[in-house]
């Protein structure tokens, strides 16, 4: 795929999305090394050279060389990331169809200035979608504990809590 800049930025916008962060900042947070790690490793995948995603970002291509390097790695070992990998590269995949292969039902064309926060705003949308069934498997996951957590809270101040959490850990630890 040759360098697009429309491309750059649907994938900028997508990825920033999922992220809840901006890859363009320079910053060593790892939410968004991992962000950007994905934005390299889509734009590899799509066939753009090292230089060009490095251009891309205003970095250096030895910082592309290295975060696709550990990309595999980073991915194998972080599902969530696996997870979001594997979404914005869906995303990114049907951008890109519709992009060589426009949708004529759609009202907005890839020209218009709306068209990429309509995009934008679908990606939020369905990012937010799974944090909710995220959520909630994480509440019934943790829903059996409730009874204890109440217990804490109707006796324990909360200034109190670091000191009460040593003396549970001691409890449990001598059970």
């Amino acid at each position: 795929m040759q360098k697009n800049k429309k491309l750059e930025k649907v994938l900028i916008t997508i990825i920033n999305s999922r992220f809840d962060t901006d890859i363009r900042r320079r910053a060593r947070h790892r939410k968004v090394i991992d962000a950007r790690c994905i934005y390299f490793k889509i734009l590899f995948k799509f066939g753009y050279s090292k230089k060009d995603i490095a251009d891309s970002l205003n970095m250096h291509h030895a910082t592309v060389i290295h975060s696709l390097k550990m990309a595999p790695l980073y991915i194998h070992q972080d599902k969530m990331l696996k997870y979001k990998y594997k979404q914005c590269y869906e995303d990114f995949n049907v951008e890109v169809d519709k992009f060589y292969k426009p949708n004529e039902s759609l009202n907005f064309k890839p020209e218009d200035i709306w068209y990429n926060e309509v995009v934008a705003l679908k990606i939020k949308n369905e990012a937010l979608k799974n944090e909710i069934k995220s959520l909630h498997s994480t509440i019934k996951e943790y829903g059996e504990y409730a009874p204890l957590l109440k217990i804490i809270k109707g006796r324990v101040h909360k200034y109190n809590v670091h000191e009460f959490s040593k003396k549970l850990n001691t409890l449990a630890n001598g059970i």
